[in-house]
């Protein structure tokens, strides 16, 4: 019967956002401030739109660890192949366009409410950035033969604009209420299943 409760509290979640009063969501407190984090532990996702913090967390992730790999092939090897240099990009490439899709979906009214807009207007200007420094190690990683130290210098970049793109999204999510667990607690917590 508890199971039946919580599907259907689920299924009417994206109802009740539609339904607030005086343009209200359901769930804003008596103070007028959303429980951003109560909705996040109901469903993984906050906002209309639903923005999973801890999905965009494992794109920019993802995107740090090969740039990160692409870095060290630069550093390390006196000649990258081409393909392996194109693989890890396409990955640091995609990631990079699944976090901007991610924070696309926190809407105007909810960054308000929140008071959010700052930081998601920040995120989205670093992403912008890692985008032109990923066309711009693309343009390094043409024809035959990687141009090593310019592409280094584009991983290097990026990997300061990803690092950024990280604290700025944890500052907006102090303001939301919401805590990720860190990522050493996600590993334990597969270890002990």
């Amino acid at each position: 019967m508890l199971s039946f409760r919580v599907i259907s509290g689920l299924l009417l979640l994206p109802i009740a956002f539609a339904c607030g009063t005086a343009g209200q969501p359901v769930f804003a407190s008596v103070a007028g401030y959303e429980d951003w984090a109560a909705i996040h532990r109901q469903m993984g996702a906050t906002g209309k739109n639903g923005y999973r913090p801890m999905t965009s967390r494992a794109y920019q992730s993802s995107a740090r660890f090969h740039t990160r790999a692409l870095n060290a092939y630069g550093s390390v090897c006196k000649e990258v192949p081409v393909e392996t240099a194109q693989e890890h990009l396409n990955q640091v490439k995609s990631a990079v366009a699944a976090v901007k899709k991610e924070i696309s979906k926190i809407d105007t009214e909810t960054a308000q409410k929140a008071g959010i807009q700052e930081n998601v207007a920040k995120i989205k200007s670093q992403l912008a950035e890692c985008e032109k420094m990923c066309s711009m190690a693309d343009k390094a990683i043409s024809g035959e033969k990687v141009d090593s130290k310019t592409v280094c210098a584009h991983c290097v970049s990026l990997e300061k604009q990803l690092a950024e793109i990280r604290k700025e999204e944890d500052a907006m999510l102090k303001k939301l209420g919401i805590a990720l667990p860190e990522e050493d607690a996600i590993h334990e917590h597969e270890s002990k299943k």
